[in-house]
């Protein structure tokens, strides 16, 4: 019989966001029925969970794991980033290392949240294609490349800054524990608003800037009632001594509104596509991202 071919990984991550995960769940929960504390079925099912954007069950198999197997690398530390809680280590532990961050709901006032939406909407006109960033024998240069990234900009605007500006401030002094990293003085604090229309995307890609930036917010806001679909944030687990990210291995944090992530610059991460039926600009999937840099000398 011939040997059906590997799917791609794109195509394992468009199956499971389909349903075709719960195949998978089954045949663990089985193995597991047989051996609750079975390590391997454990780790498999936190990272399915994991992958679909379901941190409370995640958390609590990798809980389940790290009693099983409590030398295991990452079972502690996974049960306690993706419930919010302090973290058991202070640094990476393992060469390649599933991302640290903080998630905040109802992270603006309603009136700022109103705000921001009116903003868009009066500046419609000035929303432009966002590029990329190339590193090149020279430093860095930005570039469009429709297909590593498919969304449009609102760059420069002071006022979202000024909006956004205190918010992050606050949020950021009481998060570097949970980052993984020493506190900073913010030196550079690079904003701008980013729309993901029907269609748009962006490929996984690291916000450093190389070395410039060290912290990566992004908040969401949208329409009510909702007219998409998609535009999760993908977190890769990331060696950040090398630079390389594994493509299965990562946190689902799915799109809601209101909501800021924090998550330090230099883990890989990604935008999964957009489906819009109507195509109103203000409809589609709206973030403010911010990208802060420490102080000289900090």
């Amino acid at each position: 019989m011939m040997k059906r071919p590997a799917l791609p990984v794109e195509g394992i991550r468009q199956a499971e966001a389909a349903g075709g995960w719960k195949q998978t769940e089954a045949l663990l929960q089985r193995r597991l029925e047989a051996d609750p504390s079975d390590p391997v079925a454990l780790e498999a099912l936190g990272g399915l969970y994991r992958r679909l954007g379901r941190p409370a069950v995640a958390a609590a198999a990798y809980e389940r794991l790290h009693a099983a197997a409590p030398d295991h690398p990452t079972a502690a530390y996974l049960a306690a980033v993706l419930q919010g809680a302090p973290l058991p280590v202070t640094a990476p532990q393992a060469a390649s290392w599933p991302a640290p961050f903080v998630r905040v709901t109802d992270a603006l006032p309603p009136d700022d949240r109103d705000r921001l939406l009116a903003l868009a909407r009066a500046h419609e006109a000035a929303f432009e294609p966002m590029e990329v960033v190339r590193a090149d024998g020279s430093g860095y240069r930005w570039e469009l490349d429709p297909a590593q990234r498919r969304q449009v900009g609102l760059i420069g605007r002071e006022e979202v800054a000024d909006l956004m500006r205190p918010h992050l401030l606050s949020r950021l002094a009481e998060v570097f524990d949970r980052l993984l990293m020493p506190p900073f003085e913010v030196g550079e604090l690079n904003v701008q608003m980013a729309l993901t229309h029907d269609g748009h995307f962006s490929k996984a890609h690291v916000d450093d800037g190389g070395g410039r930036y060290r912290v990566s917010c992004i908040y969401y806001f949208h329409r009510h009632p909702k007219a998409f679909t998609g535009g999760d944030l993908l977190l890769f687990d990331t060696n950040l001594a090398d630079g390389r990210y594994n493509p299965m291995a990562f946190t689902r944090l799915v799109y809601e509104d209101n909501t800021l992530v924090l998550f330090p610059c230099p883990y890989f991460h990604e935008v999964t596509p957009v489906r819009c039926s109507s195509p109103h600009f203000e409809d589609g999937r709206f973030a403010v991202a911010a990208h802060v840099g420490a102080r000289s000398g900090s």
